[in-house]
C-alpha cells in the first residue's frame, strides 16, 4: 500500500508543481492583490476584466479611507469612454463616479456588478447604463479567461481558477510568459499575449485613457482605422437601417432584475443607446422593450443624433468628445 501511494505521489508531482507555480507566480494576476493591473507605462497582459473592475473598486475605496463611490457607469466597452469629470458636473456636489463597466460585458455581468454593490453596502445614487443591440443580444456570460466571473461577482471560485489554469497551460501563453519573465520586452517586440501599454487606467475611478490615440487626436492626426473610415463615411452618406430585434425573454428577466436593484436604491439613472457609425441601428422594438422595463423617461435613444467621424475611435467606440456630446443631450444644466 505504501509503495502504491508513493508511486501515486510521484505521478502526481508534476501536476502539483504546475498548480503550485500557478498560485505562486500568478501569471494571469488573478491570485494575489495588485495596485496596478495594467502595468502602466510598460507591457501588460490582458487580465480578467470583471475581476480587475471589482478589485480596482476595492483598491479605490481603501485609498479613499473607506469612502465609496455613489455613481456608476455600467455597460461594455461602449461605456468605458464616458468621462467621470463630465458626468460629475451634472450630479449633486460630492458625487463620486466610478467605471463599473468592462470590455465585452454582457447582461449577466452588468447584473452581477450591481448585485455586488447591493450586497456590499454601496449607495447606488446614480447610474448610467450603456445598452444597445450588442449587449441586449447577450443574456449569457462571455466565454474565456477574460470574461468569466470571479467569486466576488457570484462566479464559482473553482470554475474561475480552472479557466485561468486552462489558459496558463496553453503552450503559446507559456512561451510568451517565459520570454517576458526571462528576457523582458523591448519597444517593438511582437509577443503574443503581451501588449505595449497604450492605455492609462485611473486607479481612483477605473477610467481608461487611450493615451496614444488621444495624443494623436490632440495633435490633429487622424487615428481612425483606414478600412473602418471608408465604411463609416459610406454609412454616414445614406439613411441607416434598423437591426432586427434581439430581445429575448431571458434577457428581459435579467433587465428586470437590474431595474429592481436600481428601484430599491431609489437610483437616479439613465439608459443610453449610444451613437454609432454602424450602418444599422438598434431596433425600435428593442428600445420600446427597454422603455417598458425602465420607463420611457429613463431611456435615451442617442444613436440617431447627427454625428461626425471625428467623434469616434472606430465604428462602435466614441471618443471622450463624443461622450461629452451625448452627456449634454442627457442633462440640460450643469451643477
Amino acid at each position: 500500500m505504501k509503495k502504491f501511494l508513493l508511486k501515486l505521489a510521484l505521478l502526481a508531482m508534476p501536476a502539483i508543481i504546475v498548480v503550485a507555480l500557478y498560485f505562486i507566480l500568478d501569471p494571469l494576476k488573478v491570485v494575489h492583490h495588485y495596485d496596478d493591473y495594467l502595468d502602466r507605462g510598460t507591457y501588460y497582459i490582458n487580465v480578467n476584466y470583471p475581476m480587475v473592475m471589482v478589485e480596482t473598486l476595492e483598491n479605490a475605496v481603501r485609498a479613499n479611507d473607506g469612502a465609496k463611490p455613489d455613481a456608476f457607469f455600467l455597460g461594455d466597452s461602449r461605456s468605458v469612454n464616458w468621462r467621470s469629470a463630465q458626468w460629475e458636473k451634472y450630479l449633486p456636489e460630492g458625487s463620486h463616479a466610478f467605471h463599473l463597466d468592462s470590455y465585452n460585458a454582457t447582461l449577466p455581468t452588468i447584473l452581477a456588478s450591481l448585485d455586488y454593490l447591493d450586497r456590499n453596502g454601496y449607495e447606488i445614487n446614480h447610474a448610467l447604463l450603456t445598452l444597445d443591440n450588442f449587449v441586449l443580444d447577450r443574456s449569457y456570460i462571455a466565454e474565456g479567461y477574460l470574461f468569466t466571473l470571479p467569486s466576488k461577482l457570484g462566479g464559482s471560485w473553482h470554475g474561475f481558477h480552472l479557466e485561468m489554469m486552462h489558459t496558463y497551460l496553453a503552450p503559446s501563453f507559456l512561451d510568451s510568459y517565459l520570454k517576458y519573465q526571462i528576457d523582458g520586452l523591448e519597444p517593438g517586440d511582437d509577443v503574443e499575449w503581451y501588449k505595449p501599454s497604450t492605455i492609462y487606467q485611473h486607479p481612483e475611478n477605473n477610467e481608461l485613457d487611450e493615451v496614444v490615440d488621444d495624443r494623436k487626436i490632440a495633435e490633429g492626426i487622424n487615428t481612425f482605422p483606414a478600412n473602418n473610415r471608408e465604411e463609416a463615411l459610406v454609412n454616414l452618406s445614406k439613411p441607416r437601417q434598423w437591426r432586427s430585434p434581439v430581445w429575448t425573454a431571458e434577457g428581459g428577466l435579467i433587465l428586470r432584475k437590474i431595474a429592481a436593484i436600481l428601484e430599491r436604491h431609489d437610483t437616479d439613472y439613465h439608459i443610453v443607446v449610444p451613437m454609432t457609425l454602424h450602418d444599422s441601428l438598434t431596433s425600435p422594438a428593442d428600445v420600446d422593450s427597454l422603455k417598458a422595463v425602465f420607463g420611457p423617461e429613463r431611456v435615451h435613444r442617442l444613436d440617431t443624433i447627427p454625428v461626425t467621424i471625428d467623434l469616434f475611435y472606430d465604428l462602435r467606440h466614441f471618443t471622450p468628445a463624443g461622450a461629452d456630446l451625448m452627456m449634454r443631450r442627457l442633462y440640460t444644466t450643469p451643477r
